[in-house]
């Protein structure tokens, strides 16, 4: 139990380490306005200097689709749901052969048995997380239609 608790908070300190840097963005100065402008146009140059530091409403190539905040936090997530799903793997591992090695004694082989149901229900939310992600990510990149390269 207590390297459970151990993993997910490693885990959380780790998402919380590693969140800033998928959100780090070049931003511009209000000081880069000239100063016969007014605010308002002052700000719409900021805005779209954003967007095209950001490549918004821009359709990329398989090289540049790996700078994406999303493909960024893709990533992350796989790497993460993957180490998960070595975790598990040593779970089963070590309760099968502690189930094996129990020589009929049944603490150790319930103890064996309720490691592997709760790894094995630790899987099922893995592959959900892993599902939903990945559906969630999908969803935020943009889509390369016609219409998009028409507009380019």
């Amino acid at each position: 139990m207590k390297l459970i608790k151990l993993s997910i908070i490693t885990l959380i300190l780790g998402l919380i380490t590693l969140s800033p840097l998928a959100f780090t963005a070049e931003t511009k100065d209000l000081d880069s306005c000239p100063p016969d402008q007014s605010f308002e146009e002052c700000q719409k140059i900021i805005l779209d200097q954003i967007g095209v530091t950001s490549q918004y409403g821009q359709t990329t190539d398989a090289v540049t689709a790996g700078n994406n905040l999303a493909t960024k936090v893709g990533n992350v997530l796989t790497i993460i749901l993957g180490f998960l799903g070595v975790i598990f793997l040593f779970y089963v591992t070590y309760s099968g052969i502690q189930w094996m090695t129990a020589g009929g004694n049944e603490e150790k082989i319930s103890t064996a048995r309720s490691r592997i149901i709760r790894a094995s229900v630790g899987l099922i939310i893995i592959a959900s997380a892993y599902a939903i992600s990945s559906f969630i990510i999908t969803k935020i990149q943009p889509e390369k239609t016609a219409r998009n390269l028409i507009q380019k």
